[in-house]
């Protein structure tokens, strides 16, 4: 009968009308008195909509600790590290196992939503989602100590 919104109302869902969290509202005392009868809102996101949100999530999380391993190499970025993947020079090793790297966590970051989704496992916190992942084993730095 009412639906949470992400905002500062209820829907009622038998006509759409969005009633705001205002005591001195007929139709907010009507659901606060259908709440004291034991009724429970709808969610204000369905459960795909919740795992779509918690999807970008993890993603997001998952690219800034790539990013972030990345600058440990002083590269910008995911993307300019595994780029010198595809060009021979004193770079290239470095970036070739980082897109392994990258690839490896990335696989195994499918497999956690998959699971996720399935209802497997509890959604990982980023912090838990970054502990899962493998560890990055750098090649020797091309640059020369002291220069970076």
């Amino acid at each position: 009968m009412y639906k949470l919104t992400s905002s500062a109302s209820i829907n009622r869902q038998r006509d759409g009308a969005s009633i705001p969290f205002d005591s001195a509202n007929r139709d907010y005392a009507e659901y606060l008195e259908w709440l004291a009868q034991g009724n429970t809102p709808e969610p204000w996101q369905t459960q795909a909509e919740q795992l779509v949100a918690v999807q970008q999530d993890l993603t997001t999380a998952l690219n800034r600790h790539l990013n972030t391993v990345a600058g440990e190499r002083s590269y910008d970025d995911r993307f300019t590290c595994s780029l010198r993947a595809g060009y021979p020079g004193p770079f290239q090793a470095e970036g070739q196992a980082f897109a392994a790297w990258m690839d490896d966590c990335n696989m195994l970051a499918y497999q956690i939503m998959a699971d996720v989704k399935k209802g497997l496992r509890p959604i990982p916190t980023e912090a838990e989602l970054i502990a899962e992942l493998p560890v990055i084993v750098w090649p020797a730095s091309p640059v020369p100590e002291g220069a970076e």
